[in-house]
């Protein structure tokens, strides 16, 4: 048996959350046991961690939000709420990654950026009509590849900046809520 301090001494000297480090040892021990090597744990020897709880804002709070935005803040918030994707997600979005015809938006890989999604899982997600006329409309504007300008996005390297200089305030407002996967943003 591997005892519970070791596996907190491998993976916590990584930096890794402790959701993180469970979900890592159950990858470990579902490879063991798919090839015959079982109770390697016992359930007290897991890891714990705390199940968060989702903080979300309310439909007038939304409103507040999206009446206060400016247009390129606002269509990065009706992203965000609409496509259910994360920040590096988003900040390296191009328009290959927006089906029309579809009305999709699909994540995908970008090695030139140095973008890998989220478990390397690509995905696509559907968008609403209303989100998907929106961006047409700003790819006529502004055909770039790129979908969000970074600078509009507040992006610093590969993430978006909590640096006050560089951030909108509603940005700020925004952020902590969709680091915590609320179901509305």
């Amino acid at each position: 048996m591997v005892s519970n301090s070791l596996t907190r001494a491998v993976f916590r000297n990584r930096g890794s959350a402790p959701r993180t480090v469970y979900n890592n040892i159950q990858s470990i021990l579902t490879f063991f046991r798919r090839n015959g090597i079982d109770k390697l744990l016992v359930t007290a020897d897991m890891p714990r961690y705390v199940e968060k709880k989702v903080a979300a804002y309310n439909e007038s709070e939304l409103k507040a939000l999206f009446a206060a935005a400016d247009d390129e803040e606002r269509l990065a918030y009706q992203f965000f709420l609409y496509s259910g994707a994360r920040e590096r997600e988003v900040s390296h979005s191009t328009w290959r990654d927006i089906d029309f015809q579809s009305k999709t938006f699909t994540i995908t890989a970008k090695p030139d950026l140095g973008f890998t999604p989220k478990d390397f899982e690509e995905r696509s997600v559907p968008l609403p009509d209303a989100l998907v006329e929106t961006l047409q409309e700003r790819r006529r504007l502004n055909p770039d590849s790129v979908l969000f300008l970074r600078t509009s996005l507040a992006v610093s390297k590969d993430t978006f900046s909590t640096n006050e200089t560089s951030c909108s305030p509603l940005w700020a407002e925004l952020r902590p809520l969709h680091q915590q996967n609320s179901p509305l943003l």
